[in-house]
């Protein structure tokens, strides 16, 4: 679906979370319905479309993952506490990809579900632990973080163009 509508994508994709994105979310499944499978129900769980999306279109597009991941290295923002799951993911994620891009990228290249892409994902440690306060603890779930990672480095590759870089 990600090359079928490139324009539609980007601009899904560069939307903050809510209402809107949500509506384009759905006319983008309603109109490309033979494109993905949903066993005839459009369920979205608004997070993991985008991440998909996200590492669909990056994955197409190598030069986006080749741009981010030749950035400097930077010294990773904590996250600041109290914030809700869906929010933490994503500033845990943009921080990650602002203090190690090229590891960051490394696991958007490799597998999903794979040994490689667990190397990969082990590989960010040291942007973890200065990505997250020292007394906050966080179960590690492969899956959400590489959806959150997807976000956030085509955010950081294509953000700037779109008014959306943070």
């Amino acid at each position: 679906m990600a090359d079928v509508q490139g324009a539609q994508v980007y601009r899904y994709l560069s939307l903050p979370p809510g209402s809107e994105a949500n509506t384009l979310a759905r006319k983008m499944i309603d109109d490309h319905r033979g494109c993905i499978n949903l066993n005839g129900t459009t369920v979205i769980h608004g997070e993991a479309f985008r991440g998909s999306l996200a590492n669909a279109t990056l994955r197409r597009r190598p030069a986006l993952l080749d741009a981010v991941a030749a950035r400097p290295t930077s010294e990773p923002r904590r996250v600041p506490k109290g914030l809700g799951e869906i929010a933490f993911m994503g500033a845990f994620a943009t921080c990650l990809v602002d203090a190690e891009p090229a590891k960051a990228v490394a696991v958007i290249r490799t597998t999903e579900m794979s040994e490689e892409e667990r190397t990969a994902i082990m590989a960010l440690g040291e942007g973890m632990k200065g990505c997250i306060a020292s007394d906050t603890a966080y179960h590690l779930n492969y899956g959400d973080l590489r959806t959150f990672l997807a976000t956030a480095i085509f955010n950081s590759a294509v953000g700037g163009a779109l008014g959306n870089r943070s």
